[in-house]
């Protein structure tokens, strides 16, 4: 077992790109006259092809039921036999617990970050109406940036006006909205909860939606459920429709 846990090492490490040149060469070299190692180089990029298969979690346990049961065999011929299979249902049962609990959780965050992206709708932004006053001047300014796309230059004015007022929920919302836009996750997390701070904002039932779509981004896929399940039993909320269907989505 451990000469195959060796193998997989640098088969998996040869396979990702991390040998040496030198590394790559003698592992090269050695494909050319160690079959063994070919065969189990092919199983591997195989295993790796069908790693997103339901299955490969009971398969797993199923091949280590297999070993046991092979090593409880007392009879020399039986292993004579078995030999090679027992190699490779090692190798395999290895790749699985070495590779797929990764995978599987690297899967369900691809999944979650899809939801996220497909139930997303940008903010249209707020009406810019060039006024003479100097801070709502400058919110026109960051609203303009924002409509432009330029998320940077239009989040460094708000954070200007977030100096100012800090508690005011507009520009709280927008910051956590750019901050969205800009994946900084973490921090329009606490911008859409200052937002949610305030319970007559306007921008509330966005901000608790948009918390909610960034939370499944961070793979904190029980604390978006638990707002998208708020939000779903909240009969007037904009979002009701939406929340219903991505908690379907992530039974």
């Amino acid at each position: 077992m451990e000469d195959i846990l060796k193998n997989i090492e640098i088969i998996e490490a040869y396979s990702e790109g991390k040998l040496s040149v030198q590394e790559k060469t003698d592992f090269e070299e050695r494909l050319k006259s160690d079959n063994e190692l070919a065969e189990e180089l092919k199983l591997y990029n195989a295993l790796i092809a069908g790693i997103r298969d339901k299955d490969t979690i009971s398969l797993k346990e199923k091949l280590k039921k297999l070993d046991k049961e092979l090593d409880n065999k007392v009879s020399p011929k039986i292993i004579s036999i078995h030999k090679n299979k027992i190699r490779y249902f090692y190798y395999a049962a290895a790749v699985f617990l070495i590779l797929l609990i990764p995978l599987y959780f690297l899967i369900n965050t691809n999944s979650n970050k899809n939801i996220a992206e497909k139930y997303y709708e940008k903010d249209k932004g707020l009406a810019v109406l060039m006024s003479d006053n100097n801070r709502n001047l400058k919110l026109d300014n960051a609203m303009n940036l924002y409509k432009q796309g330029n998320y940077k230059e239009s989040l460094i004015i708000i954070n200007e006006l977030l100096q100012i007022t800090p508690a005011n929920d507009t520009i709280n919302y927008y910051s956590g909205v750019l901050n969205y836009e800009l994946h900084n996750n973490d921090k329009a997390i606490e911008d859409f909860k200052k937002t949610l701070s305030n319970n007559a904002s306007a921008f509330k039932e966005k901000a608790e939606f948009r918390l909610a779509l960034t939370y499944l981004l961070i793979d904190n896929t029980e604390k978006a459920k638990e707002i998208f399940k708020i939000i779903s039993e909240s009969s007037s909320h904009l979002y009701k429709e939406k929340s219903e269907e991505i908690l379907n989505e992530l039974k």
